[in-house]
């Protein structure tokens, strides 16, 4: 008789595949709502305009290179020399060129600027599931079961407090550096299991990159180094020696980040305000960790919950229960002590940020966070014999499944409150309605919108909860300045009470430069404008506003150097314009028939801008000009400047 077939079964890699694509599938379910998503913030614009810019310097320069490779071969690394993000606000930005060619990527996928947003969310998304597997793979050299790294990568994976980083398009970095920072992880536990110095190879050039995308994980070299006690279970000095040369590029990693931020803005100072902020960031950090609810990009400078200040007192208190927890462990516990010690290895970095911003640290920096408690979790519970005690395991894994279920329900819930900068503003304000930050983060969405008249109101609501603040007196200003131009000489005023708290805030001197110019205070202006062009000259918006200014000085040399200056980072029809203008007033016709025609061709509104050049009306007989400027007495009669001066909003900068 033929012998029966045995059972079907499925191998552990297949096993492993099924679940991996669970996993994903589940994820990509919860955060789908994200791809939905706009433009949250000024940081996200910037982040936009960064992808544009090297994506378009990019398709020119492989032009310059087809015609002249020999002498332009070299700019093929100039991203690399001047990538700079300025996120998150008054840390002085990261040195950060990996982004910035991730960025340029999603630009050049992104042709039409409404479909854009999509684009960086998908992107986001992605890196988020790429981590998501590389976590279910890391867990999974450590236990020979798969419900734990199933169910721990899902609590990973849904926790919400990495919901701002997937959803917020400036926080690439942090999903980009996390990727490399999980190669890296994986790479060395591949080296520590099997031996072979292969493996550290990958391990060290993952680790570069890290330092290319964000610093925050700067410290993954100590996190190896505590691994080796458990659970990899190495000892000796060739584990401190064999990672001597990541201890040397963390160094110079070091030393690069705190160049970059050498000219930043120190918030909170020394003393016991420093101690008392880093108290502050370090408990709610933890908070937002264990009891992941209210969360939002902006949170007071105190530790609360909901509304609740609870205090200097209760940070102490947190604080000393950690180290007591730690001491505990190590006595007592081997996966514990790496879990917690590891897990403010990768929180104690970002402490660095917190003498930089007004409120305290937003939800990511905790974005790997869980990864080494979850791979101790794992390992510890894949080392459990559950044979005389399977009812407990049974428990234990329901128990983790209802808690990845909450995370699951509010990490949906929270990915809501991201679709726009209107619904995480008016999410703040519901948290913080005393606050004045929600209400300026509704005045930059209805800027955004357009929409001035709702902007002014919610920037008048800001001043009079914090009139103190000079956030808030520059958001009024702004709304002014932007409202009608016969406001604009009420804008300078506040703009100059915000001007005195910080004499380089770039967008404020921006902004008044502008509201001067409007007023007809052009010489008071132009120091302002020139100040703000030294600080930030790779804004065009500046450079416009202060062409502008120098045309009305009768400057033309100048004017045309801004201009041009311009041009090479946005090629906008107001720099056309000014050009157009510039070249007019020094009797060159042809050049300014030239950038008169493109900017026209742009927008075909600045023939009227263009007939209130008395410069360019001169030529109006001459052929070819008459089509390229209107001299409507209707559409000429404004008073306001000869060409747009960008606020900070166009420009993408922020308070």
């Amino acid at each position: 008789m033929p012998s029966r077939p045995g059972p079907f079964r499925i191998s552990r890699s297949m096993q492993g595949f099924v679940a991996l694509v669970a996993i994903l599938a589940v994820t990509g379910v919860i955060y789908q709502e994200l791809l939905e998503s706009g433009i949250i913030d000024a940081g996200d614009r910037t982040c936009v305009a960064v992808g544009r810019h090297w994506a378009g310097r990019y398709d020119r320069l492989m032009l310059d290179l087809n015609e002249n490779l020999r002498d332009n071969w070299s700019h093929v690394f100039d991203i690399v020399s001047e990538s700079g993000i300025q996120q998150p606000p008054n840390t002085g930005g990261f040195w950060q060129p990996l982004v910035a060619v991730s960025f340029a990527i999603d630009a050049s996928l992104a042709k039409n600027p409404m479909v854009a947003p999509f684009h960086y969310h998908l992107t986001n998304i992605a890196l988020h599931l790429l981590n998501c597997a590389l976590v279910f793979l890391l867990t999974r050299q450590f236990t020979k079961t798969l419900i734990w790294p199933v169910l721990l990568t899902l609590l990973f994976a849904l926790h919400p407090v990495q919901v701002e980083s997937i959803a917020w398009i400036s926080q690439r970095m942090t999903l980009l550096s996390a990727t490399f920072a999980l190669l890296a992880t994986n790479c060395y536990v591949r080296y520590a299991k099997t031996g072979h110095s292969r493996w550290m190879t990958p391990t060290f050039l993952f680790y570069t990159c890290i330092l290319l995308s964000r610093p925050l994980y700067i410290a993954l070299p100590g996190v190896f180094l505590i691994l080796d006690i458990w659970p990899l279970k190495r000892h000796g000095w060739r584990t401190l020696v064999e990672k001597i040369p990541l201890f040397g590029m963390m160094l110079l990693g070091n030393f690069l980040d705190g160049a970059v931020r050498a000219h930043a803005q120190v918030v909170h100072g020394g003393g016991m305000e420093g101690v008392q902020s880093i108290l502050h960031n370090f408990s709610s950090l933890v908070l937002r960790l264990v009891w992941p609810f209210d969360l939002s990009p902006y949170h007071v400078p105190e530790t609360t919950i909901g509304t609740v200040a609870l205090g200097t007192a209760f940070d102490v208190v947190v604080l000393a229960l950690i180290i007591g927890a730690l001491v505990l462990t190590f006595l007592k516990s081997k996966p514990a002590f790496v879990g917690f010690s590891c897990a403010a290895l990768v929180i104690l970095p970002a402490l660095i940020q917190a003498p930089y911003s007004e409120w305290l640290l937003s939800d990511q920096y905790l974005y790997l966070a869980l990864v080494i408690p979850c791979l101790c979790a794992a390992a510890w519970l894949g080392d459990v014999d559950w044979r005389f005690q399977p009812r407990i395991r049974q428990w234990a894994a329901l128990a983790t499944a209802c808690v990845v279920a909450a995370c699951g329900v509010g990490a949906y819930a929270q990915s809501l409150n991201w679709q726009s900068d209107r619904y995480m503003a008016e999410h703040s304000i519901e948290l913080y309605p005393d606050r004045a930050f929600g209400y300026i983060a509704l005045v930059e969405a209805y800027i955004a919108e357009h929409d001035y008249e709702a902007a002014l109101h919610a920037a008048e609501l800001a001043q009079k909860l914090e009139p103190e603040n000079p956030s808030t007196d520059f958001y009024l200003g702004t709304v002014l300045l932007l409202y009608e131009s016969n406001r604009s000489a009420q804008a300078i005023g506040y703009l100059e009470s915000a001007l005195k708290s910080d004499p380089n805030w770039i967008e404020c001197l921006q902004n008044l430069g502008v509201a001067l110019g409007r007023n007809g205070r052009t010489d008071e202006a132009i120091p302002y404008l020139e100040r703000a062009r030294d600080l930030d000259p790779a804004s065009a918006g500046i450079r416009i506003g202060l062409g502008t200014a120098y045309l009305r000085v009768e400057k033309f040399a100048d004017a045309r150097r801004e201009f041009e200056e311009a041009l090479k980072r946005n090629n906008s029809p107001s720099a056309h314009l000014g050009l157009a203008i510039a070249w007019a007033a020094n009797d060159n016709p042809d050049y300014a028939q030239r950038h008169l025609a493109v900017a026209v061709e742009k927008d075909p509104n600045v023939a009227f801008r263009a007939g209130r050049s008395p410069w360019l009306r001169r030529y109006i007989d001459r052929p070819g000009f008459r089509s390229l400027i209107s001299v409507d007495p209707a559409a000429n009669k404004s008073d306001g400047p000869i060409t747009d001066s960008p606020t900070s909003f166009e420009s993408g900068g922020s308070s």
